[in-house]
């Protein structure tokens, strides 16, 4: 929150600015009871501070954001990893039954069974 404070060193430089502005902050330094200045400096140290703080909720939402599309990335390759797992174990199961259904029908004994 913007809060006015009185003293602090300074260095002189010079700035041009819009009329209507400076009659606001003139106002503005009358209502407070400070210089046109002290009030000046003020609103730049607290805008200054504002894209300080501005950045960082970006930095802070981009972070969010990265997490929820690496957890939604995460559970894709989750579930394609359990269709593929389902698809192995298929043809993993798939592979073993056909050669002893192949040896029954043409009347034969698997080697690879139990006797």
């Amino acid at each position: 929150m913007f809060q006015i404070r009185k003293g602090y060193d300074s260095e002189s430089k010079t700035f041009r600015l819009p009329v209507d502005l400076i009659k606001e902050l003139e106002d503005l330094a009358i209502k407070n009871k400070l210089s046109l200045n002290a009030l000046v400096v003020q609103c730049l140290d607290y805008a200054l501070d504002d894209i300080e703080r501005q950045r960082q909720a970006e930095v802070e939402r981009l972070k969010k954001r990265i997490i929820a599309e690496n957890k939604k990335n995460q559970r894709k390759m989750e579930a394609e990893n359990t269709e593929r797992n389902k698809s192995l174990n298929g043809y993993s199961a798939h592979r073993k039954v056909r050669p002893v259904a192949n040896s029954i029908l043409r009347g034969g004994i698997d080697p690879d069974l139990p006797q």
